[in-house]
C-alpha cells in the first residue's frame, strides 16, 4: 500500500516539473493560473521579476529587467504545483533567442536576450 501511494504521489507531481518557460517583457505583466490553490509562491531573483498572488489560483508576474530566474508555486501541504523559468526581455519575445548547440550530454539550449546587442541569459 505504501508503495502505491509513493507512486501516485510521484506521478501526481511529475507534470509540474516539466513546465515551459514564462516569457514577459520588461515593464509588462503576465498572469500564471493554477487549477489548484496556491499557498506559497517564490521567485529566484526579485531584481529580474516580481510575483504577486492574485486570488487563490493565479499569480501576476512582473518583468523588471532582462534576464532569467525561477518561479515556484506550492500548495498548502508544500507540494510542488509548478516550477518553471521566467525569461524577461525588452518586448514580448521579439528579443529572446534560443540557441541550440551540441554539448557533452546532448543538445544544449541557451537563451539570449537581444537588446541593442545580444547577451547570454544566465540561469539562476
Amino acid at each position: 500500500m505504501k508503495r502505491m501511494l509513493a507512486v501516485a504521489f510521484l506521478l501526481g507531481t511529475a507534470p509540474a516539473l516539466a513546465d515551459t518557460p514564462i516569457a514577459v517583457a520588461v515593464g509588462q505583466v503576465t498572469v500564471v493560473r493554477s487549477t489548484q490553490t496556491i499557498s506559497t509562491l517564490a521567485v529566484g531573483d526579485p531584481t529580474i521579476a516580481d510575483v504577486v498572488a492574485e486570488g487563490e489560483n493565479a499569480v501576476l508576474v512582473f518583468g523588471k529587467k532582462a534576464g532569467r530566474t525561477d518561479l515556484v508555486l506550492m500548495d498548502g501541504q508544500h507540494r510542488l504545483l509548478r516550477k518553471t523559468s521566467v525569461i524577461v526581455g525588452l518586448s514580448d519575445g521579439d528579443n529572446t533567442i534560443i540557441v541550440r548547440s551540441a554539448g557533452k550530454d546532448g543538445v544544449v539550449n541557451d537563451a539570449w536576450v537581444c537588446l541593442p546587442t545580444c547577451a547570454k541569459v544566465k540561469d539562476k
